[in-house]
Formats: C-alpha cells, sequence, structure tokens
C-alpha cells in the first residue's frame, strides 16, 4: 500500500508539461486503495471524516469551494506528509493554515491557488522535498526563509509571471535537483552561487542579468554538468565575453538548447548605444563559448545579432531539429549540410543572408560523391529571408540539371517572403508545399528531374517528382501565368490545392481533368480565375467540375 501511494504522487510530481495535476484512479483501484489505506492513507471528502491523528496522506477527491475551510479533524493529523488539493481551490488564508499546522509536509502544492505570498515560516518546513507554485500570476516574492529548505529537491514556479527574483541565497537548496522557471516573465536575472546546487538535474531556463545587483552570469552554468533535458538560455545580450570558456560542453545530458539574446519576442526595453562592430563581435565570442555536447538533439537561436553562427554548429552530429530565427544581422554560415542527422530545418527573419553555403555551386558538385543533400531532412521552413538568392554562390551549368543535388526524404517544404530565392536543392518527395511570395524557378528545376526513390536508392524504378504531392498552397507569385501540363501530370496524389493573390494566372488547364485525388479546390484574390472556374457557367469549370470541394473568395460553389 505505501507503495502504491508513493507511486501516486510520484507521477503526478513528474508531469512532463510541468504541471501539478490531480490524477484519477481507475475505480477498481479506487476501492482497493480505499480499503486497505485504513486512516494512514486517506481518499478524503471535503469534511475529511476519515482522517486522524495516524493519517499521513491525504487526497481530496471532490472539487472544493471557495469558502471551505481545513476540518478540524484533518487538523488533528499534525504529521500529516502529503495533501493533495485541487487546483484553484485554495486561498491565502488556507495557504498560510497548511505552512503553520502541518510541520511535516514533504509536499505542497498550491499552483493555481491566486496567492500573492508565503508565510515567513514556510522556512520551517525541514522536511519538505517539494512545492510547487505553478500559474501564481499575481505572486512577485519568494521568502528569504525558504532557503532553509536543505530537503527541497522540486520546486516549480512556472507561469508565475509577476516574480521578480529568486531569494539571494537560494545557493543553500543543496538539495534542489528541479528548478522550473519558464513563464516568469518579470525574472530579471539568476541569483548569484546558482552554479553551487550540483545536483541540479532540471533548470529549463537560465536568465543572465545586467552585472550588479547580484545577478548571476553565464560562468553559473560551468558547474551543473548534471543538467539534463531542455534550457533556454535567454537576455545574452548581457553577457559578458570570457575568451576560452566552455560553458555547456560538458553537459553529456542536454538535449534541447534555446539561445535568445532578448528575454523574450516582448522585450522593449530601451537599450545602450553600443558600437555596432563592438557588438557584432561580443555577441559572436559569448555564442562560441555556449558550444553544446554533440548528444544535443535540438537548437533554437533567436535575436542573435551576430554577422555569423560559430563554426562548432557543424560538429553537432546528432542533432535533428535546427531554428534560426531573427538573427536579422546573420551572413555567414557554417557548413550545415554536414548535419546527416537534420530532420527539421527553419530560418526565419534573417535580413541579409544571400546564400547558406559559401561554398561555390560547382565546386560543390564536382566535390560530391552523390546527389543526395541532407540526407534525413524532413521538414525545411524559409521565412521572410527577402536577400537569400541560393543555396549556394553562383550558377550551375547549363544543362546539367540532372547532377543537382536533391534532398531525399524532404517531405515539407515552407518558403515564405523569400521573393529572391531562385537556386536551392530540387525536393522531388514533398508531400506538402507551400509557396508564398517567392519563385516559381526552384519548382520548374524540380520538375525536370528523373530518379529512383530516395527511401530504396538500389531500385531502379522511377518516379516523377511531385507524385508524392497531398497538399499545395500558391499564395503571391506574380510570375505564375500558367500552371503547366507536365507538372499537373505528375500530381496523382494531390488531395488539396491552394491558390490566392496570383493575379497573372488566368486559367485552369485541362490538365486539372485528370487530377483524380484532388478533393479541395480555394481561390482567393485572383479575379480573372474566379470569374472562369463559375459553376456551369465559367469557361474552366468543366476543367475543375470533378472536385467535391470548390471555395472561391471565401464562398462555396
Amino acid at each position: 500500500m505505501d507503495l502504491l501511494w508513493k507511486s501516486f504522487f510520484q507521477v503526478a510530481e513528474e508531469d512532463d508539461l510541468g504541471n501539478v495535476k490531480r490524477l484519477t484512479m481507475h475505480d477498481l483501484m479506487h476501492d482497493l486503495a480505499c480499503s486497505a489505506a485504513g486512516t494512514e492513507y486517506c481518499i478524503a471528502s471535503l469534511e475529511a471524516e476519515n482522517a486522524d491523528e495516524r493519517t499521513r496522506h491525504v487526497l481530496f477527491e471532490d472539487e472544493l469551494d471557495a469558502y471551505w475551510k481545513i476540518p478540524c479533524t484533518l487538523l488533528k493529523a499534525n504529521r500529516l506528509r502529503t495533501i493533495f488539493l485541487p487546483d484553484g481551490s485554495l486561498n491565502q488564508s488556507i495557504c498560510n493554515a497548511l505552512i503553520s499546522n502541518f510541520r511535516y509536509l514533504r509536499s505542497l502544492n498550491l499552483s493555481f491557488s491566486g496567492i500573492e505570498r508565503l508565510l515567513h515560516s514556510i522556512g520551517k518546513l525541514k522536511h519538505l522535498r517539494g512545492l510547487y507554485l505553478i500559474g501564481n500570476e499575481n505572486f512577485k516574492k519568494l521568502p528569504s526563509s525558504l532557503c532553509r529548505l536543505q530537503n527541497l529537491q522540486t520546486l516549480r514556479l512556472s507561469g508565475c509571471s509577476d516574480l521578480e527574483k529568486l531569494p539571494r541565497k537560494t545557493r543553500r537548496l543543496v538539495s534542489l535537483r528541479y528548478l522550473y522557471i519558464d513563464g516568469c516573465d518579470s525574472l530579471a536575472y539568476m541569483p548569484r552561487g546558482l552554479g553551487q546546487l550540483t545536483c541540479l538535474g532540471t533548470l529549463n531556463e537560465f536568465i543572465v542579468g545586467k552585472r550588479g545587483k547580484g545577478a548571476g552570469e553565464l560562468r553559473e552554468l560551468n558547474g551543473l554538468n548534471n543538467l539534463k533535458g531542455k534550457i533556454r538560455i535567454s537576455s545574452l545580450k548581457n553577457a559578458i565575453p570570457e575568451p576560452g570558456s566552455s560553458y555547456l560542453k560538458e553537459k553529456l545530458n542536454l538535449k534541447h538548447l534555446k539561445l535568445s539574446w532578448r528575454n523574450d519576442e516582448n522585450d522593449d526595453e530601451e537599450e545602450e548605444e553600443e558600437d555596432d562592430d563592438a557588438s557584432n563581435e561580443k555577441s559572436e565570442l559569448v555564442f562560441e563559448g555556449l558550444q553544446p555536447h554533440p548528444n544535443l538533439e535540438m537548437l533554437v537561436v533567436y535575436g542573435y545579432p551576430g554577422s555569423k553562427i560559430s563554426s562548432w554548429l557543424s560538429s553537432i552530429t546528432n542533432l535533428t531539429r535546427l531554428i534560426l530565427e531573427d538573427c536579422v544581422e546573420c551572413k555567414h554560415l557554417p557548413p550545415l549540410h554536414q548535419l546527416s542527422s537534420l530532420k527539421f530545418l527553419r530560418f526565419s527573419g534573417l535580413k541579409v543572408l544571400e546564400n547558406v553555403s559559401e561554398i561555390e555551386m560547382q565546386k560543390e558538385l564536382s566535390s560530391s560523391k552523390s546527389t543526395k543533400f541532407f540526407p534525413s531532412l524532413e521538414e525545411l521552413d524559409l521565412m521572410n529571408c527577402p536577400n537569400l538568392k541560393g543555396w549556394w554562390s553562383g550558377d550551375v551549368d547549363e544543362g546539367s540539371n540532372a547532377q543537382l543535388p536533391y534532398f531525399p526524404c524532404l517531405s515539407d517544404l515552407t518558403i515564405r517572403w523569400c521573393p529572391n530565392l531562385t537556386s536551392m536543392p530540387l525536393f522531388p518527395s514533398v508531400r506538402e508545399l507551400h509557396l508564398n511570395e517567392t519563385s516559381w524557378k526552384q519548382l520548374q528545376e524540380t520538375m525536370k528531374l528523373k530518379m529512383t526513390t530516395s527511401e530504396e536508392p538500389s531500385s531502379s524504378s522511377l518516379f516523377p517528382p511531385f507524385s508524392k504531392l497531398t497538399k499545395m498552397w500558391l499564395v503571391d507569385i506574380e510570375e505564375l501565368d500558367s500552371l503547366p501540363e507536365e507538372f499537373l501530370q505528375n500530381l496523382t496524389s494531390l488531395w488539396s490545392l491552394y491558390i490566392a493573390s496570383c493575379s497573372n494566372l488566368t486559367s485552369m488547364p485541362k490538365g486539372m481533368r485528370f487530377l483524380s485525388s484532388l478533393q479541395e479546390l480555394s481561390i482567393w484574390g485572383c479575379p480573372q480565375l474566379s470569374e472562369r472556374c463559375q459553376r456551369h457557367i465559367g469557361v474552366d469549370w468543366p476543367n475543375i467540375a470533378h472536385i467535391e470541394n470548390i471555395c472561391i473568395d471565401g464562398r462555396v460553389i
């Protein structure tokens, strides 16, 4: 029975979403627990009548109202270790009473209770191992006495958006293993000495503060080599470069890393003016010191102001997801094609980037043993890169289309607001294609490709490009004046087609009749095309009459 309750509460504490939730027992397990629990383990009603001085663990199975008070019978259980209450059921006075009356608590859940403070007497709960304050938006300050809890292992503060700082002596929480501070938007820095918490395994956020005021610097991360899972390091604009530093390289179990030079997307603080070249160099030195262990699987870089991404990126061989967002001054990237495990790649807001690779296309082709490129890549997003011209610098010789590299596994491709992009690896196996304000040229080049199936490299069977395509969005493509018949004849799997703001597209060709899989057609903002596709009376209606669902300018026809 003891094992049953321990496992129950452990599951509640280790919720992957970072929330403490009440779990519902299966009816049979509920009956078993009630019959076997006796008074030491109590599944209680609102009145908790079955609790007494021998009770150690209480789970309330009813929702508590705002006027609920701690029953006298429960107050007798002054050696209570666990009390599990539904979220949102408490008020400040009840919270105070819990802290004052139950000094032997191991786990205290005050999540979503609306409290604004903790009593100073929280420091007397010397047996406390888990403290949950999730979602208390008006909570501004933790009492300094909290740092007396040397047995505390879990502290969850997620969603305490008004919390301004962690206690100055947080370093005294020597047993702390899990610290969750995501969603603490008012938190300005990590306290100095945090690096002394060598047991810490989970720290999902590290905020770099400005020097002074007890703010810990990046070097606090040096002692936290037991960190695992996910971490976001934000406000890197405040970091002071330390040449030769390596803050993350020894963290073997760190899997997801987000590096943000701003304290999230809503950072509107006025910044001191700084020489652009000096700021650029500072940012690049800081980035260099953030090299993770090669075991890292996901990397997000947000708001990086430097002109080049550190070369260590190419050595993170286990990386499966890479996102570079709002790196507005970035001109140079390391050779990303060396990331053979990469499955997801996104560039967004790289305003000055002209080429993904600085190697000339012709040199790359002549030195490559295979035309396959990024062998594991499944999803590619290129968004808001107005100066992006191509994957390589230079052009390939005319007539050598069969030699162009291609993405063998790419199934989802999105290109939005990249009007100058005209050259990139081919993408014959794509299943979902989004093109918005970009060139039609790379699609035309892919149409010319003849290749074997990427799933079976040794196979001699051929499949036409785009024969696996199921969904396609074509938006604001000025150069698109027709849908080529040779393109349409390959779309044997196309299920949904969306066309918007393609003002020069004037007709639906006869080849549309052969798209037997097409079930949805949507047309927006294409005046000439809209008129020609009107039910029964439009010139092109016979070419699309077989499509089950047709919507023109928001109106189903």
